[in-house]
This record gives C-alpha cells, structure tokens and sequence, in this order.
C-alpha cells in the first residue's frame, strides 16, 4: 500500500490547522510577523520541500516588524498550474474575553465551552452551538475556520499531490497576511507572483479560494470550493474641517 492510500486526509488536516491555529497572529501583532517563518518550516517538514527547500519562498510584504507572504511551489511536468490562495493573520480574541487566554487551543476552549454551555440556560444559536459540539464534528479556536482550516487543507494537498509519483501539472500555494485590515499582502504578492511563476515555468491556470464561507443549512453551501477571487473594495472618505462662527 503507498503512502497516498493510507493518508487520512481528515486527520491530517485537523492536525496541520491546530498546529497553525496554535501559533497566534492577530493582525498587526508581533504574533502575525513571525507567522510566514513558522509556515515556511512547517511546509519544509515535508519530503519534496526537503528535497527542495528552494520552492519554499517568502516575499515581504509591510509593516516592522516585516510581515511576509509565503509561496509554496510542486513542480511535476508542463507549465498548467493550479493555486490554492488563503490568508493567515486573524481579528482580535478580545470577544472570548475570560475564554481569551485559551482562543488558541482548541481543545482546551471546547472543553470550557462544553462546561459553559452545560451549565446554564440558552437562546437558540447557544442551543444548536451546544448540539454542534456534542457530535464532534466541530472545532472551536480564533482563526481556525477563517481561514487556518482552509490552509491547512491546502497544505495537505501539496503534500499529497508531491507524494503520488503519477501526477499531472503543478501546485502552488500562497499565504499572504493583512487580510483582515487592508489586503496589504495579497496586493504586494500581486506584484511579485508573476516573476515567481516565471522562474518556475508556471501557467497560472486557475485559482481556489481556501476561505470558509457561513451555512446555516445542512452544511452542503459550506463545503462548496471557490474558483477565482472577488476582489475587495477599499472606500475611503476624506474630511476637512473649514474654521467658522457658526455657532458665535
């Protein structure tokens, strides 16, 4: 039996997202910083980045201290290529106020969830949260669903795809921070991808979003996959203040 048959795709991804969702990066903290150098050795963990730690890259993005994009390239045969794009920074855990401290350990936060939940009366959505958790299928812990799921899933996938000695194409995977402010790292990534896919020979063919999106119904929209990106708007509004006596 070879490595690809006996991987357990759902086991795998829960350990790579606890791993990074243990690694704290709200954005503009020294936490979000340092993430890019914590995903780069994570991915050089695997056999192919191993063998060629040089398709592992970092591109710096703003901020100091330094925040920085990391690109993660497998190379087969031919230039058709396929990237799989996700954020890494996440907002602030100042709502889990006391539960704060444990925002980033999943476990140790649905096992005080659990016990809160169990202790008193509750509306609805507490009441379907509770049903949720008791079935196991559910995992709690700041950034873990937007998005360090959805990269975790793609870092799974390149370790798969560099495994099965019969593929087709290549991958790429790109994790920029910032998203949750002004997009800063994926619009410095912008600029710097095209000489990336370059180097490497790469056609950008097509693109999937790895973000988690909100389903209220039997889960089927949420597992939906995401082709392409939406963009973002950034408005902004410019306001002068003139001296008067109007209130004289």
């Amino acid at each position: 039996m070879s490595a690809i048959d006996k991987w357990n795709p759902t086991k795998r991804v829960r350990e790579i997202s606890i791993r990074l969702v243990e690694w704290a990066s709200e954005t503009g903290t020294p936490g979000e910083a340092e993430f890019a150098e914590k995903l780069a050795g994570l991915l050089r963990e695997i056999p192919y980045f191993r063998d060629h730690p040089d398709h592992v890259r970092l591109v710096d993005s703003h901020g100091s201290p330094m925040t920085k994009s990391v690109v993660a390239v497998v190379r087969r045969r031919g230039s058709r290529t396929l990237a799989m794009a996700g954020h890494y920074d996440v907002v602030s855990v100042a709502n889990y106020r006391d539960l704060a401290p444990l925002a980033f350990k999943p476990d140790e936060l649905l096992a005080a969830l659990m016990a809160d939940l169990e202790s008193r009366s509750l509306n609805a959505a507490e009441q379907r949260a509770r049903l949720d958790f008791r079935t196991g299928d559910f995992l709690p812990g700041r950034g873990l669903l937007d998005m360090k799921s959805g990269i975790a899933a793609g870092v799974a996938v390149l370790e798969a795809f560099a495994e099965n000695p019969d593929r087709r194409g290549n991958l790429v995977l790109v994790a920029t921070p910032d998203e949750e402010r002004g997009s800063r790292g994926m619009r410095s990534l912008r600029d710097a991808l095209p000489a990336i896919a370059t180097e490497f020979g790469l056609n950008i063919a097509a693109g999937i979003n790895l973000d988690a999106t909100s389903d209220q119904g039997d889960g089927a929209e949420g597992r939906a996959i995401y082709r392409g990106t939406i963009g973002k708007a950034l408005p902004f509004a410019l306001v002068i203040g003139r001296s008067s006596h109007a209130g004289y």
